[in-house]
């Protein structure tokens, strides 16, 4: 998505029994700006009809289960052999080799295995699930930093290769500033299992309309501010809140401070206090959904939401340009495909015969000698 948002030309290859996701939103949005054909991979027309459409590409990606690929002829070699210059990106979970690489790979294994899970504070000691996909949008990253650094080596010296990642190497990716403390993290996690957070004021609280805000003060110059703005000055000069708003001597005392901060914020609605805390210069934001942050003037400034007419769904209300380029800005130029038109054994192998380009990445000409990575 992010490849055809910035310009590349990009055509899907699908089975021509559909993809199971195609029913969803969030489908249409993931591969809006491309375009669509449908092969069946088993048979070994439509793998030489695939080798054909690479044979002009700029990139292959695939993320098979490792050795898959090569058993349906679409290897690094096989399509090297036909495009010298490819830049082939391999995704898989666990790696393309090793003795782990040929294990199942879906995100909560993987998720598992990495430690994300045990990292995740929960409502109770012990590993909670993680609902949010942290080691493939980890290796989506790597995959696309992998592409465009290849690109540009390729611009430069004429050379192609392959490029390859995988969930796991995502995972760690993703979460490489925390692992240096990762102890240290589950130590401060076993004392912090509240859902809505461990600190008194760096955790989230209901409000009288029922809706939430979260404060982020951790300082002691914000934990003062925070007393003036609530009107709870022993907060402030009490001894058992001395070390706030970080060091708590028990329990006791941190819970204390909780209750004075959540039954005090229950006296009046969301927007009063945030309103408060804003002109008493106190670290708070409102707890949202995802339609409401979509919804938020600052994201709307600043084109995250754009306007897609979908042939399947209509008007469509989509994630925008997440990087903004002064010269080359991104563009969604079409919706989502629907499923492309299916290759019989008959038909002819051009790409005329589609009406499709063969590239799966075409910089267009203006960009041709450019640096990939602009």
């Amino acid at each position: 998505m992010l490849l055809a948002d910035y310009g590349a030309e990009v055509l899907k290859l699908q089975n021509p029994s559909g993809d199971p996701l195609e029913s969803s939103p969030a489908y249409r949005v993931w591969n809006r700006g491309k375009k669509s054909v449908a092969l069946d991979l088993g048979e070994p027309e439509a793998q030489r009809v695939a080798l054909k459409l690479a044979r002009d590409a700029d990139v292959f990606l695939e993320s098979f289960r490792p050795g898959v690929a090569e058993r349906l002829g679409l290897g690094y070699s096989s399509v090297k052999d036909f495009n010298p210059g490819i830049i082939y990106c391999s995704i898989s979970a666990f790696g393309c080799s090793g003795p782990w690489a040929q294990r199942h790979g879906y995100e909560g294994l993987v998720s598992a295995a990495s430690g994300i899970m045990t990292d995740q504070t929960g409502v109770r000691a012990g590993p909670m699930f993680s609902s949010i996909p942290l080691a493939s949008l980890g290796a989506s990253m790597l995959a696309l930093h992998g592409i465009l650094a290849s690109l540009h080596v390729r611009n430069i010296c004429g050379i192609g290769q392959q490029v390859e990642t995988s969930m796991y190497q995502g995972a760690s990716a993703i979460r490489s500033p925390m692992l240096p403390e990762a102890d240290e993290i589950s130590t401060f996690h076993t004392n912090n299992l509240l859902p809505q957070g461990g600190l008194p004021s760096y955790r989230m609280y209901p409000c009288a309309d029922g809706k939430w805000l979260h404060h982020g003060c951790l300082t002691r110059e914000f934990w003062d501010k925070l007393a003036v703005a609530l009107d709870l000055l022993d907060l402030s000069i009490q001894p058992e809140f001395e070390s706030a708003p970080s060091g708590w001597s028990t329990d006791q005392d941190r819970e204390s401070a909780m209750d004075l901060i959540g039954n005090r914020l229950l006296e009046r609605p969301r927007d009063y206090w945030l309103s408060v805390l804003a002109e008493a210069d106190v670290p708070a934001a409102p707890v949202l959904t995802t339609q409401q942050y979509m919804d938020l003037p600052q994201v709307r400034h600043s084109s995250l939401v754009q306007t897609v007419e979908d042939p399947i769904l209509g008007e469509m209300e989509q994630l925008g340009m997440v990087i903004a380029f002064s010269e080359t800005p991104g563009s969604t130029r079409m919706p989502a495909p629907q499923l492309g038109p299916t290759h019989r054994r008959s038909a002819g192998v051009t790409g005329a015969h589609w009406g499709l380009p063969w590239r799966v990445w075409k910089q267009s000409e203006g960009q041709q000698n450019a640096q990939a990575s602009s």
